[in-house]
This record gives C-alpha cells, structure tokens and sequence, in this order.
C-alpha cells in the first residue's frame, strides 16, 4: 500500500444547491428551500467514488464487480466506531474554502459577536468571567459555574448576534461569511466568501393545467423560494485526500462534473500539496495560534474544526459551550447500485440527524471527556469530528 496525499478543488461553475432537511417533495414539504453553504462530507465521497469509477471506466459495472470493490470498497458511510473500507480512499479532510490556490479559509470560533451603536458596527470576542458563581441557587445534582458574559465590558445580551466569519490560515486576515454589493469594512474584516441567489416560481411538485383557450393555472398551490449560493469570484471548496495509489493513479487531474442537489456543475482538480505551498495535512494547515483572542481565554477551549457528531451528553463534559448545529443526512444506495446513474436512481436515506457546527466552541478545565467522544474513527475518516484545542496559558 502506497498512501499518497494529493488537494482537491471543486469551483462552482454557476449557484449551487447543497440539500438538507429542507427539499422539495411529499414528506415534509417545503416552499421556501435554502442551500447548505458547504457540501457534505459524504457528499465529497460519493464524488470522489464517482470520479474514480468515471476515469476507469466502471460506471456501468455492479458494486458487487471485483474491480470496483478494490476501486472504492463495497458501500458507503456506516457510522460504525471503526474504520470503513472505501478502497482507494483511505479518508478524506473538512472541506474548507480555499482563495487564490494559496490561502485557506475556515469559521473562526463562535464566541465573536457584532456590536452595533448608532451608525457604529464592530465585530468583539465576548469575555467571560468565571468568578462570578450565576448558579450557586441550584441543588448541587445541577449545579455548575456558568460565567460572567461581556462584550467589550458591557454585560452581554441576546441583542447581539453572532459575526459568522473565516479566518485566514495566514492568522491576518478574517472575512465576513456574505459578500455584501456595498460593504464597509468594520474591525479589519474584509467583504464576504459567499453571497445568495434567489429562485422564485411556481412549478415546483406543482402541475401545470392548461385551458383548451390556451390559459392555464399551477395546481396544488406550489408558489415556492429556493435559495442557491455561489463563491465570490477567487474562492473555491477544497479538501485534502489520502489515496492509494498501488490501487489507482490519476489518469486526468481536472474535470468538469456535475455535483449537488440540483447538479450544478463544478470544476474539480487535482493537486500535490506542494504545488499549491500547501501543509502537508490538515492539521498542520489551521494552527491554533490563529483562534486565539488577543486577550487571552481564561479557560482551555476546544474548537470544532469541522461539523462533528455528539451526542447531548456531551454538556456534561465541559463547563460552557457556544454553538450551532447544521442538518445532515446520508443516503445509502443498494449493492447493486448503477454509479453511472447516481442522481437519479432510488436510494435509502438512512439518517437524519443534527451535527454540531464547525466553528463550535466548548469550554472546560479538563477537555480530556469531550475529547474522548470526538474521537470516533468513522466520522474522522471522511471529515468529521475535527478538533482543535486552545489550551490556555497559565
């Protein structure tokens, strides 16, 4: 085995609609639909397993095939505690977003907060005081420290929102998460990754009737709203892959594919990290210095660098946490699968469940439990459960 690790790029050619809960059809209907900003890991799989098929010509082969089963294994994700076997691909890292093929882009953590004054808007770290005992009413089965929240010394409230920004790998540079059309840049931070294309109409899961006088009228009331989004030009997804290459070779490093939920169409290429001055992982990429807030947390911290599955005990693990949770589901195809089709043949969706965002941040004296819990080599495999620890000075 010849494990080799090679970046993969994915620009979107026009908007993108990367599904969640929230699709058009019978169960659960929705009239007002909006893109995920990122692609799914096991998107990202499913692609990969796609395009290596494609360039070896296997698409129309069974699963059950030999050379596919060596290709990219015998099935997609099972959430099992153990390593999947998906051939070649021996795992894949968070997507993260990628500018100008030379920095890299991930969520900064969740505790910045926009503070707005009159005509006046900056971006602050919230601060926490962990002196100040909220909870010392409780009964000591619940009882727990909760700190003292403030944004640039003024007690914290639900006023303030939460900034949604990416910081640079370089440590300089943050971005907003939208791009705005007029944009004054606030707190050093600079215009946004992606912005927002609406669709509006009234043919979607709806039947056009049409008169014998050549007038019609949309049945079943299906007026809808579907939100797309697209990068702002010099941005691209991107991910690092581990591959064995005894079992497959790159025969083309670009291509042109379709990808998403309404099969938009991407550009994807194929780099060693070198070309691009690249780390050699993704751990080495994001170094932990680049979270840290000047004024320097009082209390170890853990980050979430990709989405991550946990389950609600967790909380019992850290004393605070300042977090957002993002849909995900998974769809599991039959052995007999025909890759050649992949977007339109039946499939099982097998799960449907709530990761805990990226850019989530926990806090405790002693991160050693939450830790444990993220240490799930099925999930780590293909991009999840990726973690950065912001161990506080003393």
């Amino acid at each position: 085995m010849a494990i080799k690790t090679f970046v993969i790029t994915l620009r979107p050619l026009n908007p993108y609609y990367f599904g969640g809960y929230h699709t058009f059809g019978e169960e659960g209907r929705q009239y007002y639909v909006k893109s995920l900003l990122l692609p799914q890991q096991t998107s990202l799989l499913g692609l990969l397993r796609y395009v290596l098929l494609k360039q070896r010509g296997l698409l129309k082969h069974s699963n059950n095939n030999p050379e596919n089963v060596q290709l990219i294994g015998t099935n997609g994700f099972n959430e099992i505690k153990g390593l999947n076997n998906y051939g070649a691909i021996q795992s894949i890292s968070p997507v993260f977003i990628l500018k100008n093929n030379s920095t890299a882009l991930l969520p900064q953590t969740k505790d910045w907060f926009i503070m707005v004054e009159g005509d006046s808007k900056r971006i602050e770290c919230v601060q926490m005081d962990w002196d100040n005992k909220l909870m010392q009413g409780c009964s000591e089965k619940y009882h727990r420290s909760l700190p003292w929240l403030t944004l640039d010394g003024k007690p914290f409230t639900d006023k303030y929102s939460k900034a949604r920004l990416w910081v640079a790998n370089d440590g300089i540079t943050t971005y907003q998460e939208m791009y705005q059309d007029t944009y004054t840049a606030h707190s050093g931070v600079q215009n946004g990754v992606f912005y927002v294309r609406k669709q509006t109409g009234n043919t979607k899961n709806g039947e056009i009737i049409e008169h014998q006088d050549d007038s019609f009228y949309i049945q079943d009331d299906s007026f809808y709203i579907q939100d797309y989004y697209n990068l702002v030009e010099g941005f691209q997804f991107a991910f690092y892959l581990e591959l064995d290459t005894d079992v497959f070779e790159w025969d083309r490093t670009k291509d042109i594919l379709p990808f998403g939920g309404e099969q938009s169409m991407f550009e994807l290429n194929v780099f060693e990290p070198e070309q691009c001055s690249f780390a050699t992982d993704f751990e080495k990429l994001f170094e932990s210095a680049i979270f840290q807030h000047q004024a320097q947390r009082t209390k170890n911290a853990l980050l979430l660098t990709s989405d991550a599955y946990l389950s609600l005990d967790v909380l019992n693990c850290v004393d605070f946490a300042i977090t957002d949770c993002v849909p995900f589901n998974y769809l599991k195809y039959q052995a007999d699968h025909d890759y050649s089709k992949a977007n339109i043949s039946p499939a099982i969706k097998q799960r449907q469940i709530q990761l805990v965002e990226r850019g989530s941040i926990f806090y405790a004296d002693d991160l050693s439990n939450l830790i444990g819990k993220l240490n799930n080599p099925a999930w780590q495999q293909i991009g999840y459960n990726h973690y950065k620890q912001l161990i506080t000075k003393k």
